[in-house]
């Protein structure tokens, strides 16, 4: 992802009530995370995964989100001015409908933003990072170090 001045990065947004399981979001360098530049308002995130009414919604009743991985994600660069984003480039936003629809089995590894990796114990710290009440098993791991190529991007 060369340039990514609009909206979130990933995202997943089930507004129905669809089974939405088994995702593989893997080896995504983003080289500058730029996102609410544009249109995005406050839908900004690098990640974002949500199960909710929209604009689009045509049924009542809630659907699921389960067992999405997210693997060897890169973040490089960016912006971090953006008002609501608190000076942090990393913005997550997990969020079910309540507790008989929540977000299930997410698991975030081998993030790292600007060399960083990001895990269970840090990602919590982030001002930007919502992961509400309505979700089970989210979990941030690192497993493996920043490869040398990734890392050239950067330097």
């Amino acid at each position: 992802v060369l340039h990514n001045f609009h909206k979130p990065v990933m995202s997943i947004h089930n507004s129905d009530n669809a089974a939405v399981s088994n995702i593989r979001y893997e080896n995504i360098v983003v080289e500058d995370a730029s996102m609410g530049k544009g249109d995005a308002g406050k839908n900004a995130q690098l990640i974002d995964i949500n199960n909710d009414k929209s604009s689009w919604t045509s049924v009542q009743d809630r659907g699921t989100i389960d067992d999405v991985v997210f693997d060897g994600i890169y973040v490089l660069s960016g912006d971090d001015s953006i008002d609501f984003i608190e000076g942090n480039l990393c913005p997550i936003n997990i969020e079910g409908y309540n507790e008989e629809f929540p977000v299930t089995n997410i698991t975030v590894k081998n993030l790292f933003v600007e060399g960083t990796p990001i895990t269970d114990d840090n990602v919590r710290d982030n001002p930007s990072t919502s992961i509400d009440r309505n979700t089970e098993n989210v979990h941030f791991v690192n497993d493996s170090p920043l490869p040398e190529a990734i890392a050239a991007l950067a330097g």
